[in-house]
C-alpha cells in the first residue's frame, strides 16, 4: 500500500529543491520558517545512498551516517553538545531504547540552536551490517517530538530562506493565510497591516500590469517602510511574500530571485 502522507512529503521536498549554499554547504533551514529538526528529518528521508551528513548551526555541528532513508548512527559532535559518549559510533536501531534516547537528547540540543542550518554530504560506508540497522523518520519524529506534517518550504518560501540575512522580516501568504513568518516581529506586524489594508488594491493593479503573464514576479519599492528600508512583494503561483530589506541588499535579493526561479 502507498503511504500517501510520506509521498506528499517527498513531492513537497522535490518541489522546493531550489536551495542556496554558504561556504560550500547547502542551506536547508533559516531556523525560523522551517524548524531545524524538521529540516534534518526531511534530509534523512531524502538520503537513499549511504552518506555522511554534517549539519551545522553557527559553531555547533553534528555528523551522522544516513542511508536507505534511515539514520544509522552519529560519528562526530561539536564540544558544546552534551552526550557524545552515549551516541558516538553506536548503531541506531528502533529496539535499542538507550541509544534512541541518547540520540533524541543530542538532536533536541541541536534543535534549540539559533541560526541557519546547513548540511554537507559525503560518501561513506554503512554503519553495521544488519538489515535492522537504522531508524526511519516516522519513528524518529515520534522520539524527537516532531510534527512531520510541517512540509518543506515551497519555492517562494525557499527564496526567502536563500536571501538569509538580506531580509529583515517576511511573510509568506497563501489563500489569505500566513503560512510562514520570520524576522523582526514589529516589522512583521507592519507587513501584515499592509497586507490587510492594501492587498486588494495591489492585486488589481498587479493583475492589470501582468495581464496574461503567470510567471513569478518580484516588485521592489524603495523606502517602502520608511527611510532606509525597502519593501518587496514576490508572487509565484498561488503564494505571495511581503518582505523588508535594506536598500544595499537589493543586488543579493535579485540574485537569489533569479537563482530560485531559474533552478525551478
Amino acid at each position: 500500500m502507498i503511504d500517501k502522507k510520506a509521498l506528499s512529503h517527498k513531492l513537497a521536498a522535490l518541489a522546493s529543491s531550489t536551495t542556496s549554499f554558504r561556504d560550500g554547504a547547502r542551506v536547508i533551514s533559516d531556523g525560523e520558517s522551517t524548524p531545524i529538526l524538521n529540516a534534518i528529518l526531511h534530509e534523512i528521508d531524502a538520503t537513499v545512498l549511504n552518506r555522511k551528513l554534517t549539519f551545522r548551526v553557527g559553531k555547533s555541528y553534528v555528523t551522522i551516517v544516513a542511508g536507505g532513508r534511515r539514520l544509522q548512527g552519529m560519528t562526530k559532535l561539536s564540544g558544546d553538545i552534551d552526550g557524545a559518549l552515549r551516541v558516538m559510533g553506536k548503531i541506531v536501531t528502533h529496539d535499542d531504547a538507550e541509544v534512541m534516547d541518547a540520540v533524541a537528547h543530542v538532536m533536541k540540543q541541536v534543535g534549540e540552536k539559533e541560526g541557519e542550518l546547513t548540511v554537507e554530504s559525503a560518501m561513506t560506508d554503512k554503519i553495521g551490517s544488519s538489515t535492522e540497522t537504522g531508524v526511519g523518520v516516522g519513528i524518529l519524529s515520534d522520539a524527537w517530538g516532531i510534527d512531520m506534517a510541517l512540509s518543506p518550504p515551497t519555492p517562494l518560501g525557499q527564496f526567502i530562506i536563500n536571501c538569509g540575512a538580506s531580509v529583515n522580516a517576511s511573510l509568506v501568504i497563501a489563500q489569505g493565510e500566513i503560512i510562514r513568518a520570520k524576522g523582526d516581529k514589529a516589522i512583521q506586524d507592519k507587513l501584515q497591516d499592509i497586507a490587510n489594508q492594501q492587498w486588494s488594491t495591489f492585486e488589481k493593479a498587479h493583475a492589470k500590469l501582468r495581464a496574461g503573464n503567470a510567471e513569478p514576479s518580484l516588485i521592489c519599492l524603495n523606502s517602502g517602510l520608511g527611510e532606509g528600508s525597502s519593501l518587496a512583494v514576490a508572487k509565484r503561483d498561488d503564494e505571495v511574500s511581503l518582505f523588508c530589506f535594506s536598500p544595499d541588499q537589493l543586488g543579493n535579493v535579485y540574485a537569489n530571485w533569479r537563482e530560485t526561479n531559474t533552478a525551478a
